[in-house]
């Protein structure tokens, strides 16, 4: 298990001025994993030899999206907001215990939490956007995305998200090559907590003084 710190690296852009920033190191990217997987790939080429059981990788970021198609421009949808992501390379059967075994436990939080309306749904990723739209289906077609799902003001909000890949990610960063030898039914998958939405599911449960919150917090020792 390798747990890094924040990721975060701001730069301004000017690309309608200047063409050359348009290459893919400058630009926002949506998710965690994205920044992560450079990094499992370079770890896999340093211990090539030892490499046979699951790389579990944990990390928090920025992420970036701007979903021109919702229009309610409320706390529940950012532009920039704060994510945890657990990130994992193996077999197919391993990570797929492990991402059960992450669900049972976030259940036994979500209960210490108080936070018990919620559901399970299947799902596919929003920022699939132009060429790429048909991923979003084929994520919900063959059941690869779940999420946890509270009420907030009446609205639907996801909170968590278990999402598998299949190849995808593997084949886009060179990373198939180097383990398809290494493990049986070689996959990635991914599990992400939105860290502002939980907040806003907790102001909505406790309410909105601080003091108490943090209070309730402390007493958990999560």
């Amino acid at each position: 298990i390798l747990m890094t710190s924040g990721i975060s690296q701001e730069k301004v852009l000017d690309i309608k001025m200047d063409k050359s920033n348009l290459s893919g190191e400058n630009f926002l990217s949506p998710t965690v994993c994205f920044r992560i997987f450079p990094t499992i790939r370079d770890i896999i080429k340093k211990n090539l030899e030892s490499t046979n059981s699951t790389i579990l990788i944990t990390s928090r970021a920025q992420c970036f999206r701007n979903e021109i198609h919702v229009s309610n421009s409320s706390l529940r949808r950012l532009n920039e907001f704060s994510m945890r992501e657990y990130i994992f390379v193996g077999s197919q059967k391993e990570i797929s215990s492990y991402i059960e075994l992450f669900k049972e436990i976030i259940k036994k939080i979500l209960n210490k939490l108080l936070i018990d309306k919620y559901s399970i749904e299947e799902a596919n990723d929003a920022f699939f956007i132009g060429a790429f739209r048909s991923s979003s289906k084929y994520q919900k077609l063959l059941k690869l995305k779940q999420e946890f799902v509270s009420l907030v003001d009446n609205y639907p909000l996801s909170f968590v998200s278990l999402n598998f890949h299949k190849l995808t990610m593997l084949k886009a960063f060179d990373i198939l090559n180097l383990i398809e030898d290494k493990y049986s039914n070689p996959t990635s998958a991914c599990i992400g907590f939105g860290l502002d939405r939980i907040m806003l599911i907790l102001y909505a449960v406790h309410g909105l003084d601080n003091k108490v919150l943090i209070n309730f917090l402390k007493k958990l020792n999560l």
